[in-house]
């Protein structure tokens, strides 16, 4: 699948975290479509949560169904990074409840294959769906995104980090 669906899905991470849905989902679009004719389901999985995530602000429904398909499609390796996207999908829609449980349950898949960086998603965005916003949990999360070498996830957690320490200190 080097020649499809793998490029397209390193593309479309690489845009949605520059920003640029748009690109974004037109490589996580083009990603479904190769990993579907190449019937490979763990790249399935892991282009539909990219779609997932990157649609939850400005198509919910279509979000949500993309989140649902990851899910259907992991494997226990892809399970963490399926969960974290019904996650996020759930949280942009305001269900913090939903958002929390399928967090939890990335952090439970994230635990068994230790991946970590899905485990700092996961514990990201538990935090985020706490009103308000669990700084331990986020500092766990920035603990595991430092110690893995992620230099971007780690400085743009760490604003959030000081603003919802800050914003405690000033209460």
């Amino acid at each position: 699948s080097l020649q499809g669906a793998t490029p397209q899905l390193l593309l479309g991470e690489t845009y949605r975290l520059r920003g640029d849905r748009v690109q974004a989902r037109l490589a996580y679009e083009r990603a479904v479509h190769a990993a579907e004719l190449a019937e490979d389901t763990h790249l399935l999985a892991a282009a539909c949560a990219g779609l997932a995530w990157t649609l939850a602000r400005d198509d919910p429904d279509a979000a949500s169904s993309y989140a649902a398909r990851s899910v259907a499609a992991a494997s226990e390796l892809e399970r963490a990074v399926a969960c974290n996207a019904v996650a996020w999908v759930r949280l942009v829609a305001g269900d913090t409840v939903a958002s929390i449980e399928s967090a939890l349950r990335a952090e439970e898949a994230a635990q068994r294959t230790d991946d970590r960086a899905a485990l700092a998603t996961a514990l990201e965005i538990r935090a985020a769906a706490t009103t308000p916003p669990d700084l331990a949990v986020l500092r766990a999360a920035l603990a595991i995104w430092t110690e893995i070498g992620n230099p971007i996830a780690a400085a743009s957690l760490a604003l959030g980090v000081n603003a919802v320490a800050g914003n405690r200190g000033a209460a």
